[in-house]
């Protein structure tokens, strides 16, 4: 395993275990009398399991390069210089490099919220990779929604309404049961953060809320979720995607074509944050909403006559 000796970087008597930030195992003591307590800071945030892989992936390879077994408090803008010299020769996108460091960055800031680690977790993010993530941009249009519904299977066609008609997470999609459908209004279970924040009702277009009705009867009183998990989800919508002859989706693809069709629409941020269960419409700007050719065409054809 290298280390950040292995990358020309000073190392010194270890207090807080690098690892400790990370894993759930107990972790060693900054004094006698203060131990550190099984500190992941996805778990104890109650992140998704999906969250928590992500973070775990992104682990390992800081683990990899910094070494486990090294004092928190040592490390420095250096030790980030030094890793993203290394990346950048392993050949990997710098964007993905800034998503590493900003996970550790994230561990450090939970343990030094609880007086763990001592340092600025600032130091993590070198200045070029401060702005390195660049957000997705694919959206369905219209056209290539229905071409795509044509495309899919017809068992996977409810689904597809679904994914867009609601802007779900596919977690929440397969989370939603009979009881969930009460008054014309769903309830999506989200799952995001202690707050419950993603957690919320809404009312579905009509469409969405005849196959809620249709899948629902079909179930006949028995448990289990209105959508089952649909395995292999993203090969089934990329092979679909390419018999409709356009580009790839996957089903966060799908949830930004909810927040892209609103936007176009007119509809606030804020509104579209509620509904897809932002706390505010950061996200929402940043990641999901995406303005389509057909929409600025229809705006600037808004404008007043200039001659």
């Amino acid at each position: 395993m290298a280390s950040a000796a292995g990358l020309g970087l000073a190392t010194g008597p270890v207090r807080v275990w690098l690892s400790s930030c990370w894993t759930s195992e107990s972790a060693r003591s900054i004094s006698d009398r203060a131990r550190v307590p099984g500190s992941a800071y996805f778990e104890a945030v109650d992140r998704s399991p999906k969250t928590v892989r992500h973070y775990e992936q992104k682990r390992q390879v800081v683990m990899r390069l910094l070494g486990g077994n090294m004092d928190a408090h040592l490390l420095a803008a250096p030790h980030a210089d030094g890793y993203l010299a290394r990346r950048r020769a392993e050949g990997v996108a710098v964007a993905t490099v800034a998503k590493e460091l900003g996970a550790l960055r994230t561990a450090l800031t939970f343990c030094a919220r609880r007086d763990i680690y001592r340092g600025d977790p600032k130091w993590c993010l070198p200045p070029e990779l401060r702005g390195a993530y660049v957000p997705q941009e694919r959206a369905l249009t219209l056209e290539e929604y229905r071409q795509l519904r044509e495309a899919l299977a017809p068992e996977r066609r409810d689904y597809l309404a679904a994914f867009v008609g609601l802007g779900v997470r596919d977690s929440e999609l397969y989370r939603i049961t009979a009881a969930d459908w009460v008054g014309g209004r769903v309830h999506i279970r989200g799952r995001k953060g202690r707050r419950d924040r993603a957690d919320r009702w809404m009312t579905p277009p009509a469409e969405v809320a005849a196959v809620l009705d249709l899948r629902i009867a079909a179930l006949d009183g028995a448990p289990g979720p209105v959508f089952p998990i649909w395995p292999n989800v993203r090969r089934d919508l990329h092979r679909g995607c390419a018999r409709a002859g356009i580009p790839p989706v996957s089903p966060n693809d799908l949830r930004r074509t909810f927040a892209s069709w609103l936007a176009e629409r007119g509809v606030p941020e804020l509104v579209t944050a509620s509904l897809m269960g932002h706390s505010n419409s950061a996200m929402v700007r940043r990641v999901y909403a995406r303005i389509g050719t057909t929409a600025q065409v229809d705006a600037v054809g808004l404008l007043p006559p200039l001659g």
